[in-house]
């Protein structure tokens, strides 16, 4: 399975640095989201709500059954847990 990689800050609402190690190539590689500030933080944390709801829309309104839903659910629910490892990180850097 692969690693989600975004390629288009506005598809997540900008404001957010990128570091990559992608290969001019497209050999693998990691996209990983910088969170810099609170508002950063504040913004993640309604897209993530977001992205659980409709991912429980989904579940339950389809029960899951087609093969396109399923795809769909295991995208979404790759980028809520992209979205909650970066909330955990920003929270590691931050003083107590």
């Amino acid at each position: 399975m692969g690693d989600i990689i975004i390629n288009q800050p506005v598809a997540l609402g900008g404001g957010y640095n990128y570091e990559s190690d992608v290969s001019p190539e497209g050999n693998g590689g990691d996209t990983t989201m910088s969170l810099s500030d609170p508002q950063q933080l504040e913004v993640t944390r309604r897209k993530l709500d977001l992205l659980e709801s409709r991912i429980e829309t989904l579940q339950s309104e389809n029960g899951g059954t087609s093969h396109a839903t399923n795809l769909t659910i295991q995208s979404l629910t790759r980028l809520a847990n992209q979205l909650k490892e970066e909330v955990a990180r920003f929270a590691a850097k931050s003083p107590a």
